[in-house]
């Protein structure tokens, strides 16, 4: 590694909000920065009003055209009818399954920070596996309740799989929940600190 800090991007899972992960990063004289996911938050449509719609794309318009089109064909929305935003409709079991390292009241005062986040957005295949060409890093969450144990093993195992006889790096943390950067975040810059070789 460079002498040098590395520059930081934090890419914030699905409904947590970035700002939560930050502070203590930068307190240790990092530069942190964030991704604010297009998943995430809510974007009113315009109302639906019943009318056709062209759609004009120039260039490579086109992709996000004919991506932002699927299943609003005239046929398709009159056999299916309107479908469209998935709502959490028990916020405190949502809270105690993502925030279990906290009071049932304190994990509902964050639960309510959480922003909405598109459903569709988990359907999606995995275009590019950037651990096959990068080093990657596991926050090993031993008491999570959302990834439980046996399956982030899984999936530790389905990335070393393709990584030419790498291995992902574990870091196991226990006594925190699914969202260790909001619940815990000097315990979160720690475990970062520490997967970029510092002693902690």
């Amino acid at each position: 590694m460079s002498p040098t800090k590395p520059e930081i991007i934090i890419i914030p899972g699905a409904f947590c909000p970035l700002k939560y992960s930050v502070a203590d990063l930068k307190a240790h004289g990092y530069s942190v920065h964030g991704v604010e996911l297009e998943t995430v938050g809510r974007r009113d449509a315009p109302p639906d009003e019943g009318k056709d719609v062209v759609l004009v794309p120039h260039a490579y318009g086109g992709v996000p055209a004919c991506e932002s089109a699927k299943g609003l064909a005239k046929s398709v929305r009159q056999k299916e009818g309107k479908g469209g935003y998935l709502f959490m409709t028990d916020l405190a079991k949502a809270a105690a399954l993502n925030l279990s390292d906290l009071s049932p009241e304190e994990g509902l005062v964050w639960a309510n920070k959480w922003t909405q986040h598109s459903a569709a957005s988990f359907g999606q295949p995995l275009t590019y596996a950037a651990y096959k060409d990068i080093p990657a890093s596991w926050v090993f969450i031993e008491q999570d309740k959302s990834i439980l144990p046996d399956l982030a093993n899984k999936m530790i195992g389905n990335m070393e799989a393709v990584m030419g006889g790498r291995k992902v790096e574990r870091f196991p943390v226990g006594d925190v929940g699914h969202c260790i950067n909001m619940s815990q975040p000097a315990t979160f810059a720690k475990v970062v600190r520490k997967a970029l070789g510092n002693t902690v």
